[in-house]
């Protein structure tokens, strides 16, 4: 009845962890701005937010004081 529009083709991308480091580290190296490091990526700008927000949780969490409390 109606052909295969663009939307049924798209597939989800699929980025690994250097992947999404190396723009992100990018993105806050303040060298460029986000606009133009989406379009080197071919990547939407609100993708490199998210990945900078993971990132800023992750780190969080990475340099909490594991050990507990002292009595």
């Amino acid at each position: 009845m109606f052909s295969q529009c663009a939307e049924d083709t798209r597939r989800r991308n699929r980025y690994s962890g250097e992947f999404k480091a190396r723009v992100v580290f990018e993105a806050l190296s303040g060298d460029k701005t986000l606009r133009e490091i989406a379009d080197d990526y071919r990547l939407h700008p609100n993708q490199i937010k998210n990945w900078k927000s993971q990132l800023k949780k992750k780190a969080e969490e990475l340099f909490e004081d594991k050990r507990g409390k002292k009595p």
